[in-house]
């Protein structure tokens, strides 16, 4: 895992517990925005850190160049439908816009919560 990563990983965990922090090779570029971009998830403060990092993780390897990223918008695309009454279990998804280094790259994060507290998901890069 390389400096950088590590770097947007710590930051990702802070954002997910409310603290604000400069981490070095991770400072969004551009205007500050006055809101949240995750303010019309779905998702639990947890779960989004943890798409956060996945989706930089991956991001990380469609251009090594770039040093700032950050997010800019979030919508549901598919409101919350249940797919197993027994189980509990509810699938939504959610559209993200991440701005790589001053380009905009969507991706589309398939939510899965299953009963009280369970959830996976998984992601792709919207051409």
């Amino acid at each position: 895992m390389t400096a950088t990563a590590i770097a947007r990983s710590f930051s990702c965990f802070l954002l997910a517990f409310g603290l604000s922090a400069v981490v070095s090779g991770f400072v969004p570029s551009g205007p500050v925005q006055a809101a949240d971009p995750f303010d019309a998830s779905l998702a639990s403060d947890l779960l989004q850190s943890k798409a956060q990092i996945r989706i930089f993780r991956h991001d990380d390897q469609a251009d090594l160049a770039c040093q700032s990223r950050n997010f800019v918008h979030t919508s549901v695309v598919r409101s919350p439908r249940v797919v197993n009454e027994t189980l509990n279990e509810r699938k939504w998804i959610e559209r993200w816009v991440l701005d790589r280094c001053g380009s905009h790259v969507t991706y589309d994060v398939y939510f899965t919560e299953v009963g009280q507290g369970g959830a996976i998901f998984t992601f792709l890069e919207v051409q």
